[in-house]
């Protein structure tokens, strides 16, 4: 009986090796970091500040009084357990348990008693802190604002402003409207503020101001 094509690919299939079929290489713990940053924009900071502060071993709660200024006017559903989590799970983070058993003291009537147990620590991976190390946030900065959409003057003129004084949403949407400078764009003006945000340019303190990098881009630019 003649062979037909279809035998041949049937055969063929049936006579692969998976043996030599390559393996699904797992993240690397550098990667599985790089690409939590990029899923978590809006906790980025907060994520860099831990991996920095770990670069000594801290107790949980030591990690908590550090990030407390990071939640004084931001309402996030991450609290300080479910970073370190997410750290922990990215390969950034690693947690040292304090398996010592605490000796009885005598306490200030002479009775026995046993100490508080001494808490674990975490401490910050190698590859945390080369991510740490090579954090550049004002050149992230300026590539986004290269590859930006929308007209750069709309940008520029929302970092003036909210230097220049505390600033709500409506108020700039107003400025931006009246200034001309969206003549022709679809984008709605709170767009803008949304992106400086995310790269870092504005935060909300109550009211929209400019942070320390955007007013560097905004001086470059100005230059």
């Amino acid at each position: 009986m003649e062979e037909t094509m279809e035998d041949i690919t049937v055969a063929e299939e049936e006579s692969v090796d998976t043996n030599d079929m390559p393996e699904k290489q797992e993240p690397t713990a550098a990667e599985k970091i790089a690409k939590l940053l990029q899923e978590m924009r809006s906790q980025k900071r907060e994520l860099l500040a831990v991996m920095d502060f770990c670069r000594e071993e801290h107790t949980s709660e030591e990690i908590d009084e550090m990030l407390a200024p990071y939640k004084e006017h931001r309402r996030s559903v991450y609290d300080g357990m479910a970073i370190r989590s997410l750290l922990e799970k990215a390969g950034a983070l690693v947690y040292h348990a304090n398996d010592e058993q605490p000796e009885e003291v005598a306490n200030e009537n002479g009775d026995l008693v046993l100490p508080e147990p001494s808490v674990g620590t975490w401490s910050s991976t190698e590859a945390a802190i080369e991510c740490c190390d090579a954090d550049d946030p004002y050149g992230e900065l300026v590539k986004a604002m290269n590859d930006a959409q929308g007209p750069a003057e709309a940008y520029a003129l929302v970092l003036a402003i909210c230097d220049d004084e505390n600033q709500t949403a409506s108020a700039i949407s107003q400025r931006l409207q009246e200034s001309g400078v969206l003549e022709g764009d679809n984008h709605d003006p709170i767009y803008f503020v949304s992106k400086l945000e995310e790269i870092e340019a504005l935060e909300w303190r109550g009211y929209w101001t400019t942070t320390d990098l955007g007013r560097r881009y905004l001086a470059q630019i100005n230059g």
